[in-house]
């Protein structure tokens, strides 16, 4: 029972997490520290973490998901033989992601809001970046050591499943194009 109870602990986590990311988001917007709102389809984009299939259905339904299987599998995750291939997965990832942002290839947006500079909502999502790609890891890590079997694979593989489609949703829009000089 305690497992389950971590399960849930994890999910609400993530919303919680997620939330917070959001309202530090608006707030910023509020007292003018980044520009407003601008579709992806405008000449200049400038998009909010609302506006990415990923930031919402992605992050809330399929990391859900996957939040699920890691919260009841915690204890196996921090054990020293996933712990540190998932930190470093989580690393890299991290640090590709806020490379390629901060670089300024991508379209400015409410996290990296011009080439070089990263807004205080954009701290935030990293470390939610860090902490999704860290129990991802995690998960498909005992997945692939035979840890993990039935239902709780299939909650992990469809949670990867949706944030995949997400990803492909936000790239057949356009919005994962680098900016056009």
């Amino acid at each position: 029972m305690e497992s389950y109870l971590y399960a849930f602990l994890a999910v609400g986590l993530n919303f919680l997490f997620w939330l917070v990311v959001i309202v530090v988001e608006s707030v910023e917007s509020h007292y003018g520290l980044m520009p407003q709102r601008r579709s992806w389809k405008s000449s200049e984009p400038f998009l909010y973490l609302r506006d990415w299939h990923m930031g919402t259905w992605g992050d809330l339904i399929g990391f859900s998901f996957i939040n699920w299987v890691a919260g009841y599998y915690i204890f196996l995750i921090s054990s020293s033989s996933v712990l540190f291939p998932a930190l470093c997965v989580a690393f890299l990832a991290s640090s590709i992601f806020f490379l390629d942002r901060f670089s300024g290839r991508r379209s400015p947006g409410s996290g990296f809001p011009k080439k070089g500079a990263i807004s205080i909502h954009g701290v935030l999502h990293l470390l939610y970046f860090f902490i999704q790609s860290f129990l991802c890891a995690g998960v498909f890590l005992l997945i692939f050591y035979g840890e993990i079997q039935g239902l709780f694979i299939i909650l992990a593989v469809s949670g990867a499943v949706v944030y995949s489609f997400s990803f492909l949703a936000d790239w057949w829009e356009g919005k994962l194009e680098p900016v056009r000089y």
